[in-house]
């Protein structure tokens, strides 16, 4: 069965009126459902910089402050694999900063690092599937729906 007549035998099984714009929304249109996923899973916090050179600095200022001198360079590169959520990279960064810092300080870091919170993109309700995508025939296109209804009238 080809588009076309997957969208007439819809149109007239479900005894779809409208404009062409508004039966090609209820093709397409994707409904809010509730998330299968009930709670919001736990992800890594956020962290930033200064809270992991805060958590250095408290525990070994000494180590802190010279691994601060030692390696300015790497600071930029591992504030932006912060800012990307690259943990390999932040990994990498803080195993050389790290030679720098006593245990303490070190053991700081890696709880800071662990810590988890919920996931801010999670939400109770996602995009369902529309009509079209159970079909198989996603995204209708109006000048399908027109070419169906146009055929429908003329019959």
């Amino acid at each position: 069965m080809n588009r076309l007549q997957i969208i007439k035998n819809e149109i007239i099984s479900e005894n779809l009126t409208g404009t062409v714009e508004e039966i090609t929304e209820y093709f397409n249109n994707k409904p809010l459902i509730d998330n299968p996923i009930t709670e919001p899973p736990q992800v890594p916090a956020n962290v930033t910089l200064s809270q992991i050179f805060g958590a250095a600095i408290q525990n070994d200022p000494t180590g802190a402050f010279s691994a601060i001198q030692k390696y300015t360079s790497l600071l930029e590169m591992t504030n932006r694999a912060i800012n990307n959520r690259d943990t390999e990279a932040i990994q990498a960064h803080l195993l050389i900063f790290g030679s720098e810092l006593n245990q303490a300080a070190q053991t700081a870091i890696n709880t800071l690092l662990s810590q988890t919170q919920a996931d801010p993109n999670w939400t109770e309700q996602i995009l369902g599937q529309s009509k079209a995508e159970e079909l198989n025939i996603y995204p209708v296109k109006e000048n399908e729906v027109f070419k169906v209804v146009k055929g429908l009238y003329n019959e």
